[in-house]
């Protein structure tokens, strides 16, 4: 089975944006940074201040711009990097076989064994083969004709996935 699809920029940033909530080590990072942000300006306006009511107005606040600066960054730089590394964006063709799954792209061509899937997602808008915790070939849903197509697909993948790694 082959298919071609274009992944955008906003394709790429949907990816990051599903690891992070989606991944239990990066979604606890990022709730940590939260958390610890938030308690070092309560502890530091304390201290300024002497006054509860104002540390825990800056605390809350100081939670909104720590959660909406590390989203903008993470943001900008997974642009920044899919701007300067090729084959992120642009045209993709994935072939899928019973051995091995190819991709390739203008820029470079990469294969897995079945073996090294770690697993297949789908998603309103996506179809995730992933070959790590936070790597994966993502296929926008858009690329299939229909929605009807795009579900055969994933249960193809799905099918492989299962038989080659001996999963019930």
């Amino acid at each position: 089975m082959k298919i071609t699809y274009d992944i955008r920029k906003e394709d790429y940033w949907n990816f990051n944006k599903y690891v992070m909530y989606n991944n239990f080590r990066t979604k606890i990072t990022i709730i940590l940074s939260i958390i610890l942000g938030t308690i070092a300006a309560y502890i530091s306006i304390r201290a300024i201040t002497n006054s509860n009511l104002y540390s825990l107005a800056w605390a809350f606040t100081s939670f909104g711009i720590i959660y909406y600066i590390m989203i903008h960054c993470t943001r900008k730089r997974a642009f920044k990097f899919a701007e300067d590394e090729g084959g992120i964006l642009g045209k993709h063709t994935i072939e899928i076989s019973e051995e091995e799954i190819i991709e390739n792209t203008y820029y470079n061509s990469s294969f897995h064994l079945w073996s090294d899937i770690k697993n297949i997602e789908i998603t309103e808008e996506y179809i995730f083969i992933f070959t790590s915790k936070i790597q994966a070939y993502a296929i926008p849903r858009r690329a299939f004709k229909t929605e009807n197509e795009a579900i055969r697909f994933y249960n193809f993948l799905i099918r492989h996935f299962k038989e080659k790694n001996e999963i019930d």
